[in-house]
């Protein structure tokens, strides 16, 4: 009776699918993900044997922490396919896992091997570079005057009016000279930072035949991103406004009398200083703490879909998805954000789809 038991359960349960899950921002491989899930039983009730592979990550909420846990996602995809080389291979990701999932791709070989990326509730990133051209005058200028005027007021209180007077012809001298070129090689610099930035935070093209966007109505972290993206975005309106202001005032000023121009030029560039941080603590509620560089150069923005222009566009399903309880153990069990891992007609999508995916070619 044993051994008919055991043919039986071999030929009842081959291996269809391996599906990889990946939470999100600050969560971990508990709940959803976890064995006994609600996803993870509809799946298996709908779809027939599968395996599922949960996939753990720092969850620390920055670009590099995600791009990071993408390099050891393909890894662990890869993995997972020589396990079980005949099986169908999907992943899902909830919130930022399906960037995680996305950044996997960059990897050749498992992007081979994946049929299909299931995303919930993900905040795609777009990206794109700031406008920086019409005031790269005003930075240069900023920049050598700086020194100028520092050294000219130090010469004014240490030695006498000759000293100060040949510094002061010698850094117009050197103003006039300079401008041009150090506005070219700033200008060359920031745009090789912005296509550095741009190709690490961009995720790579993928067919949307192959991705199937899943999200909820009233989303609150989608909500809570697309609010900081405005209020984050004021530090470098004001920036370009007092930098083309202060860059025009203190050029008219050191021509015609330099006494009155260093106090313009020094609030210049404690504003430059000033922006630049307040630019990246503003970004840390939505984005992270991370450094403001990434931020600096690149208007960096949370999307409902893929951002790739000039592709065939990807199509995002909402669904109504109700809000927990109150009596949820914990604050973020009562997010829709959440809750959408939880809702039975998602599981049933997520199936529909994977069974349709039966239809292409074998990855």
């Amino acid at each position: 009776m044993n051994t008919n038991r055991e043919d039986r359960t071999e030929k009842r349960e081959p291996t269809s699918y391996v599906i990889t899950l990946v939470h999100g921002t600050w969560a971990d491989t508990r709940g959803w993900v976890a064995p006994g899930s609600l996803l993870r039983r509809e799946l298996d009730a709908r779809l027939g044997p599968v395996v599922f592979r949960e996939f753990p990550w720092s969850s620390a909420h920055t670009h590099a922490a995600r791009t990071e846990a993408g390099v050891r996602l393909a890894q662990f995809v890869r993995g997972g396919h020589a396990q079980y080389p005949e099986a169908r291979h999907f992943i899902i990701g909830h919130s930022h896992g399906g960037i995680v999932a996305l950044y996997a791709m960059r990897d050749a070989a498992a992007d081979q091997v994946v049929s299909g990326i299931i995303t919930l509730a993900t905040p795609f990133v777009s990206a794109r570079p700031r406008r920086f051209r019409p005031y790269i005058s005003a930075i240069t200028f900023l920049l050598v005057a700086a020194p100028v005027v520092t050294g000219a007021l130090l010469l004014a209180a240490m030695w006498p009016q000759p000293v100060l007077l040949t510094w002061v012809l010698a850094g117009a001298v050197l103003m006039a000279t300079t401008d041009r070129p150090l506005s070219k090689w700033l200008i060359g610099l920031v745009c090789r930072r912005q296509s550095e930035i741009l190709a690490d935070l961009q995720p790579p093209p993928i067919d949307p035949s192959r991705l199937l966007i899943l999200c909820s109505r009233g989303d609150e972290a989608h909500g809570w991103l697309r609010a900081w993206d405005l209020i984050s975005h004021a530090p470098f309106v004001v920036t370009g406004v007092l930098l083309s202001t202060l860059g025009i005032a203190a050029r008219v000023l050191l021509q015609s009398r330099f006494e009155g121009a260093w106090p313009i030029v020094l609030v210049a560039v404690a504003v430059m200083a000033a922006m630049v941080a307040i630019s990246s603590v503003v970004r840390w509620p939505g984005y992270g703490r991370e450094w403001a560089r990434p931020h600096l150069l690149v208007a960096i923005r949370a999307a409902r879909r893929p951002n790739e222009p000039g592709a065939e566009p990807h199509v995002t399903h909402f669904f109504d998805v109700p809000r927990p309880s109150a009596r949820a153990e914990r604050w973020r069990r009562r997010l829709r954000h959440k809750a959408i891992c939880h809702t039975p007609g998602v599981a049933e999508t997520i199936a529909d789809w994977i069974r349709r995916a039966d239809c292409f070619p074998h990855r």
